[in-house]
């Protein structure tokens, strides 16, 4: 699989600060966040950076997150929430493909890059490891901005613009 090249963030509007725990995030607006692949992809993977709300001084590297416009929520394999050491905060049936499965959700910041954070998301935990993924960018981040998938001369470009 072949990594995109990060062209750029722009726009550096900020807007709203949002409590969690006992440290304040930025929730910032405005700002494009763009993965340029150099062929036509038709899986789109990008690094995302995982904080848990419960403690905020811990933070993981996600190298493949899929960006899944079937997917009504964000979900982390079960795999990454373990050794996160995560606590659920709620359990539930999670639909997938295959049927309906228990889950454990979880509350966590979602950086997609240096000026987007999706401060407490809930997260279901499911068995993605099959998927060679360990966080699924579900529609309830991409509906808060404009996702973009262009395919020209070849390559594939993404763009998110996060509102």
């Amino acid at each position: 699989m072949e990594e995109p090249i990060y062209i750029g963030l722009i726009d550096f509007d900020r807007d709203q600060n949002k409590e969690h725990g006992s440290e304040k995030l930025e929730m910032f607006y405005n700002h494009t966040f763009t993965a340029d692949y150099q062929k036509v992809m038709h899986r789109l993977t990008t690094s995302v950076e995982l904080i848990d709300v419960d403690n905020p001084s811990r933070v993981f590297k996600v190298g493949k997150a899929l960006w899944d416009t079937g997917s009504m929520t964000s979900c982390i394999s079960e795999k990454l929430a373990k050794k996160m050491g995560l606590r659920h905060e709620d359990v539930g049936v999670g639909i997938t493909p295959a049927g309906q499965i228990d889950v454990f959700y979880y509350r966590l910041n979602v950086r997609i890059s240096d000026d987007i954070i999706i401060p407490n998301v809930k997260v279901g935990a499911f068995p993605l490891e099959k998927h060679d993924v360990d966080f699924l960018i579900g529609m309830d981040i991409i509906s808060k901005g404009d996702l973009y998938v262009e395919n020209r001369t070849g390559k594939t470009v993404i763009t998110f613009k996060f509102k």
